[in-house]
């Protein structure tokens, strides 16, 4: 990895098959609690916790149809139908960001990760209501569209996808399918040389910072990680001179849990170590 990121590679190396296969495969195990508040006054006992691995790609609406109905027998039948919600240490969880940015955020290190499931008290102020996998597809369509606007100025590649890939897309995510997934996702895919923006998100706990990132300096060069972080977040990081970027106060950096170094072509992140919406997320947590 080291030698992939350091610069080290041909333009024919850029798309790594084996970085886009372990950041896919990348997991997080969950324990869900259900909330005291939802559990029924029949039930004397909470139930145990729910146990799953979870892709670290993929969101909460998604993959936890079994935690729904795993607890839906412990809460009052007036209940089982209200809109399901994640909490972790108190922080309201939203479901349209990906299980890993959440995780990174708000996780602390903890294996298993501990979400608290909620039936009722949606907290509408906070959260956006996905009431169906349909609006969840919505807004994940929607996303990649932002995403490809970003990198070629138009939508005329998304738009080119027949009406049978742009629903197999999403299907290949949802049913955890690689190949097929990136067989259709390659064609949203540009030229490392005709590329506008990186389409780039740095996640912070209090809220997410979106930018026009290029891909390259002035003077040819490759921007990378470091240069992002200089131009965006000037508070934690310097760049000097000779274009080397140094920490100015305490943080951690993360993309999908690991800290690539901060020489890194932030274009080769983007090919390799995107979401499957199509941005890059990185982040950022002051130590």
């Amino acid at each position: 990895y080291q030698r992939r990121v350091r610069g080290e590679m041909s333009a024919e190396d850029i798309k790594d098959s084996t970085i886009r296969q372990e950041v896919w495969d990348g997991t997080i195990p969950v324990a869900f609690f259900l909330s005291p508040s939802d559990l029924s006054g029949n039930q004397r006992t909470a139930p145990e916790p729910y146990f799953s691995n979870l892709p670290r790609i993929s969101y909460f609406p998604i993959v936890t149809g079994n935690v729904k109905e795993y607890f839906s027998p412990f809460v009052t039948s007036a209940l089982v139908d209200q809109p399901l919600w994640f909490e972790a240490k108190g922080i309201a969880l939203k479901g349209h960001h990906p299980i890993g940015i959440l995780y990174d955020l708000f996780g602390d290190h903890q294996l298993p990760w501990e979400v608290i499931v909620h039936f009722s008290g949606f907290p509408s102020e906070k959260l956006i209501l996905l009431e169906s996998l349909n609006v969840m597809r919505s807004h994940w369509i929607n996303t990649m569209k932002e995403a490809s606007y970003l990198k070629h100025g138009d939508v005329k590649k998304m738009n080119s996808l027949t009406v049978a890939e742009t629903q197999d897309i999403w299907e290949f995510f949802v049913n955890n399918k690689f190949d097929a997934f990136w067989k259709i996702n390659e064609k949203l895919a540009s030229d490392k040389d005709t590329i506008r923006y990186v389409p780039v998100r740095i996640c912070k706990q209090d809220r997410f910072l979106q930018e026009p990132v290029l891909p390259k300096l002035e003077n040819g060069q490759e921007e990378t990680l470091g240069g992002v972080l200089a131009k965006q977040v000037g508070q934690y990081f310097h760049q000097t001179e000779d274009g080397s970027v140094q920490t100015t106060s305490p943080c951690k950096i993360l993309v999908h849990g690991i800290s690539p170094p901060l020489e890194t072509p932030i274009l080769w992140l983007s090919q390799n170590m995107s979401h499957s919406d199509g941005f890059l997320y990185i982040i950022l947590l002051p130590s």
